[in-house]
């Protein structure tokens, strides 16, 4: 199943084997496939394929041949807007709090989401990270492999893409995606006083007999339409939450000290802002934490 579904990102099924440490990094993969998945996530959950040349013009600058970037459509879009939504917060966190901290610290920007990378034996060592408008990939390796001595995605990658992103992103406006239809916003609901994202059909302190919103087999997120009636006991009040309205999404909780839920719904977009005052994490305090 796992094999399957990453191919949903663009790699070919027979470049896997079943190994069990896969989520871990196990199988190889090239910085150009990794950029074209990790833009699944920029896109809002589409797939374009990615490609070298733009345009070819000859010695008197006619324009030979040209490439058309792929437009975003539903025959490209390869998981739930939602899930891309929320693994761009988690990586937006990473970038800001985690081993991805130097990039928050030094681009000062709330859009830039991210992951570092180490394979045994430091061979390899990656950052992948992004805005909504530009994917970019950091590898560092030897062509036959071999250690890179004690260096990590977070001391050597993620440097090198720093540098770059400081010089193309130098004129971009910090931008982020809107939180799709069918999610909502707990302010301050996590342990650090973050927002928190959910399906609105899987609130904090709400049961369900099942997740009307879990993926198909095209990975595309179902309709979320009547949530409500899928609350055990059958009451659509029960357990806190109200009736739905007409557009399929819960109005409010109630009976919860959580702070009042922010609903997006296909009229009401929402723009979010990932500002937080905590305060980043240093990636050389964890690096010493791990040696001592």
């Amino acid at each position: 199943v796992t094999i399957d579904y990453v191919t949903k990102f663009g790699f070919p099924k027979n470049q896997f084997q079943p190994y069990l440490t896969m989520g871990l990094g196990a199988n190889e993969v090239t910085p150009i496939q990794m950029a074209s998945a990790y833009a699944v996530f920029a896109n809002g959950g589409y797939l374009l394929q990615p490609y070298f040349i733009t345009k070819i013009t000859d010695a008197n600058d006619n324009v030979i041949a040209t490439t058309a970037p792929q437009q975003m459509s539903q025959n490209n879009q390869v998981i739930d807007p939602r899930n891309a939504f929320i693994m761009t917060s988690i990586l937006k966190d990473v970038a800001k709090y985690g081993t991805g901290a130097k990039a928050y610290k030094e681009l000062h920007r709330d859009d830039v989401a991210g992951k570092t990378g180490t394979t045994n034996d430091s061979k390899d060592v990656w950052f992948d990270g992004f805005t909504p408008d530009l994917v970019t990939v950091a590898w560092v390796g030897y062509d036959q492999p071999k250690s890179l001595g004690r260096q990590y995605g977070a001391t050597l990658a993620l440097p090198i893409w720093i540098d770059f992103m400081k010089y193309a992103l130098k004129d971009s406006p910090v931008r982020s995606l809107p939180m799709p239809a069918g999610m909502v916003a707990i302010p301050g609901g996590t342990w650090n006083g973050n927002t928190e994202y959910y399906y609105d059909s899987m609130r904090i302190g709400v049961q369900y007999e099942s997740d009307l919103s879990s993926e198909n087999e095209s990975g595309i997120g179902q309709d979320d339409s009547g949530n409500a009636e899928d609350i055990l006991n059958g009451d659509e009040t029960s357990n806190g939450i109200n009736k739905t309205d007409s557009s399929g999404v819960g109005n409010s909780i109630k009976n919860n000290n959580s702070p009042a839920p922010i609903v997006a719904s296909p009229s009401n977009p929402i723009e979010v802002n990932h500002t937080n005052a905590r305060k980043p994490v240093d990636i050389n305090d964890i690096i010493g934490s791990i040696q001592d």
